[in-house]
């Protein structure tokens, strides 16, 4: 009976761990600490940044934005020294188009079979990349 008593008790203090506006927040946290690890390895390095209490929550800013994506280990330890291990993703960033195939030359609905050449044109300016650079210069000829 105590046990079970002593388990309702951790469960309602079992602090909630999240990603929000570029912090790890722990809820409740107050009066505890938090370290923050780049990946789940055991030598993995640990996140630079300052940690602040605010309304009850520890909140642990990085000195450095978190790249989205990354699986951060997050060790959090209670005032009274009871220690949990918790993993936090930061999100990914939403990615929207920023350009548009606007217009196909030539536009006719059927074209010669000796057609060579066709012109794309797009919505918004587009840049070389990658790819061109890696890519040895071909002279004209």
């Amino acid at each position: 009976m105590l046990s079970l008593l002593a388990l309702a008790l951790w469960a309602q203090q079992a602090a909630e761990v999240r990603f929000e506006s570029g912090a790890i927040w722990v809820t409740p946290g107050a009066g505890g600490s938090v370290a923050v690890y780049a990946s789940d390895a055991a030598d993995a390095p640990a996140v630079l940044g300052s940690s602040r209490e605010e309304g009850g929550a520890l909140i642990f800013t990085p000195r450095f934005p978190l790249r989205p994506g990354l699986a951060c280990r997050v060790v959090y330890r209670t005032a009274a020294g009871a220690e949990s291990v918790h993993r936090v993703r930061v999100p990914l960033a939403a990615v929207s188009p920023s350009a548009r195939v606007a217009q196909v030359y030539p536009s006719g609905s059927v074209l010669p079979e000796n057609q060579l050449k066709f012109y794309v044109h797009f919505s918004a300016p587009m840049s070389r990349g990658e790819r061109a650079a890696a890519s040895p210069e071909r002279p004209n000829g």
